[in-house]
């Protein structure tokens, strides 16, 4: 014998119970980067006495949106500088909160010590050659209720210094 519900709440509970079983998939979007400057911002020139300490800084101002309907905690975002193909060093950017579909203006500084490499770049630059740079990272993201998410070797920033 079949016995069959009447009870509406009884319905209602089995109904949200069975529904239960679709799976509603939520991804994590990475946070789109739209660089607002970049630009050598010091140079310290190697001499004979110290022939090693010489050191570039570079600034970047980077636009980082967040493109989900919910807030991101960015735990880390780690990149890598090339410049002209070459990877010369890497700045780390801690703890960045944004807001559901919000943006903010980080800025980061990347400080290289000067090898040849580098000055023959830092003096193209200096002559008003252009010098082609590209920043990729691995950024880390806290999504809340989602986890932890880490989006690697991503190309966040790229274009030319002269």
């Amino acid at each position: 014998m079949i016995k069959v519900l009447k009870n509406p709440l009884l319905l209602t509970f089995f109904a949200a119970l069975t529904s239960g079983c679709a799976v509603v998939k939520t991804t994590v979007q990475p946070p789109e980067f739209q660089v607002q400057s970049f630009q050598m911002t010091r140079y310290t020139i190697p001499n004979l006495l110290n022939p090693f300490e010489g050191e570039a800084t570079f600034r970047m101002d980077v636009r980082v949106t967040n493109p989900n309907a919910f807030g991101l905690q960015i735990r880390r975002i780690q990149g890598d500088l090339l410049l002209d193909g070459q990877n010369f060093g890497q700045a780390v950017i801690p703890n960045l909160s944004l807001q559901p579909n919000g943006s903010d203006v980080v800025t980061t500084e990347f400080t290289l010590p000067v090898g040849l490499n580098l000055a023959s770049k830092i003096a193209d630059i200096a002559q008003g050659r252009r010098v082609d740079y590209l920043v990729k990272t691995n950024v880390q993201v806290d999504a809340g209720l989602l986890g932890t998410v880490t989006f690697s070797n991503m190309v966040v920033a790229q274009g030319n210094v002269n």
